[in-house]
């Protein structure tokens, strides 16, 4: 492994327990996951935990992240506090002081979260979308019909 100041990038790194502290790495697959102030482009590990950190994409059975930017998330259990997430798809999620713009998850517990959208079987908390439901059937509306509109002008000049 690369001295913690280095910039050379590691590619693959496989193994029971992966400790990452300020590293810059492509791949890792492994059971257990630690990042510490690192960037890894793609995680899959059974366990993930994560601190000050950037992940492009997580496959994982447990994380837990703080203060970390993520990119998509699939994961069973997931507990995020102090961090933005583009994606999530889990089971059970619990959210403290995220930025998301997408949650789908069977179990959301929130607080202090703004979304784009969360879909869940049941979500409970503080939880702030952009559209609530009201907002996204009047977007869908006009959206069809302004595509149905843009149709009519496209066959009429043909």
């Amino acid at each position: 492994m690369p001295e913690p100041d280095s910039h050379e990038l590691v590619k693959d790194t496989q193994g029971n327990m992966v400790r990452l502290d300020h590293q810059p790495v492509g791949i890792v697959r492994t059971d257990h996951a630690v990042v510490r102030g690192g960037s890894v482009r793609h995680v899959r590990a059974n366990h993930l935990s994560s601190t000050r950190s950037a992940i492009g994409t997580v496959g994982t059975d447990n994380l837990g992240a703080t203060q970390t930017l993520v990119g998509s998330v699939v994961a069973k259990e997931a507990v995020v506090r102090n961090s933005a997430i583009a994606g999530t798809l889990a089971g059970n999620v619990s959210l403290n002081n995220v930025a998301a713009s997408w949650i789908v998850a069977g179990n959301v517990q929130a607080d202090r979260v703004l979304s784009l959208a969360v879909l869940g079987g049941n979500i409970q908390g503080n939880v702030r979308t952009l559209m609530g439901p009201r907002s996204a059937i009047a977007f869908g509306v006009a959206l069809a019909f302004s595509s149905l509109i843009a149709r009519f002008v496209i066959r009429l000049f043909k």
